[in-house]
Formats: C-alpha cells, sequence, structure tokens
C-alpha cells in the first residue's frame, strides 16, 4: 500500500497535536476529557491506519 507523502505528514501532524492537547489536558488535572481525547485517538488510529504486519507466516498446508 503506497501513501502518499502529503498524506502521511498531515496524519502525523494531526496525531502530534491530539498528543499534545491531550498531555494539556492531564497537566491541567482535567482527567475525563484527556481520557476521552485519547481514547478517541486510539480508536480513530486503530480503524484509518492498521498496523502492518512485518512478516507473514505461510499458510499451514
Amino acid at each position: 500500500m503506497v501513501i502518499n507523502l502529503k498524506t502521511k505528514t498531515e496524519f502525523l501532524k494531526d496525531f502530534q497535536q491530539k498528543i499534545i492537547q491531550g498531555r494539556k489536558l492531564l497537566h491541567l488535572a482535567n482527567h475525563l476529557w484527556a481520557d476521552r481525547l485519547l481514547t478517541d485517538l486510539y480508536f480513530e488510529y486503530n480503524t484509518e491506519a492498521p498496523i502492518q504486519p512485518i512478516f507473514s507466516l505461510p499458510d499451514a498446508a
């Protein structure tokens, strides 16, 4: 799967901004909103950018 550089850069910028916002909320002791933001980020990341396996196991014949 090929992802162009612009798409990858946008994804990383957005991801970093959400992490920074979550850390700011945690620092301000606003744990409820930080938890919501980081949980949403976790599920967003896992649904939009699935982790590709480094290697695949051979099929059992």
